[in-house]
């Protein structure tokens, strides 16, 4: 029989994945409206033009709200889901949560700081060794939360998936080719090639983009949607492996 108790953090991943679901629909909007483009523009010499393709439309609010809302939502779950340990032994604290570390060795005192944490619990919260360099969806789940609230970031990004060139021409002076041509995340966009002012280029590139999660290093161009809905999963297992802890101890 399920924990009443549990109903909260199960509520919260309900709500991420809700979160996820949205997410997924406001990209495939964002993208039919073809938010990129072709663009020339003087080098910073002026001596040479720089053909270029660039996100002209940046990402709306939505998508990052969405991207932020349900990491937050994960996050929440797992804390309800080590208060709910407590709150079943009849205990009331606010010393208590699921522990996340910067490294293997900073987590037991991460544990001792939530001196409520019930030791099997605990033990079994580090069995996921959720730390950076161990569980590394946990780790990026508590950085992408915490950034979110403490820094203005922003979680998601573009970047590049694939780049095919059917067909490019371009006699004349080239100061500068790159294949395969390489994305520049800081500024959305794709160098094609740095040519003369008398140079004319005819390209027909194909470009596969997708929504990247950003600002957390060891999440760093990784699809959001489907890390989220990973994120999901593991927090899921982990909610419901720890009910079954409480069950047994209770």
């Amino acid at each position: 029989m399920s924990n009443a108790l549990f109903n909260s953090p199960k509520r919260r991943i309900a709500r991420a994945r809700k979160n996820i679901a949205e997410l997924i629909q406001h990209i495939q909007a964002y993208f039919d409206q073809a938010p990129f483009g072709r663009v020339t523009e003087p080098d910073e010499t002026g001596a040479y033009q720089v053909h270029k393709i660039k996100v002209l439309q940046p990402i709306h609010d939505e998508l990052i709200d969405e991207a932020v809302s349900a990491a937050e939502a994960l996050r929440a779950a797992l804390d309800q889901a080590v208060y709910a340990t407590v709150a079943a032994k009849g205990v009331e604290s606010r010393s208590v949560y699921f522990p996340i570390a910067k490294s293997e060795k900073d987590l037991d005192g991460v544990i001792k700081r939530g001196k409520d944490i019930p030791p099997d619990i605990a033990d079994l919260c580090k069995s996921y060794r959720p730390y950076k360099g161990g569980h590394e969806l946990l780790w990026g789940l508590s950085e992408l939360r915490n950034g979110t609230t403490h820094r203005l970031l922003t979680p998601i990004g573009m970047t590049i998936g694939q780049a095919h060139i059917k067909h490019m021409r371009c006699p004349g002076l080239i100061k500068e080719m790159t294949f395969p041509p390489s994305w520049n995340t800081e500024k959305s966009e794709l160098v094609v090639a740095i040519i003369g002012h008398d140079t004319h280029i005819e390209f027909d590139m194909e470009l596969s983009f997708y929504i990247a999660l950003s600002g957390v290093e060891t999440l760093e161009g990784c699809p959001a949607p489907e890390t989220l809905s990973a994120m999901a999963d593991e927090v899921e297992k982990i909610v419901l492996a720890i009910e079954e802890k409480c069950k047994s101890t209770t």
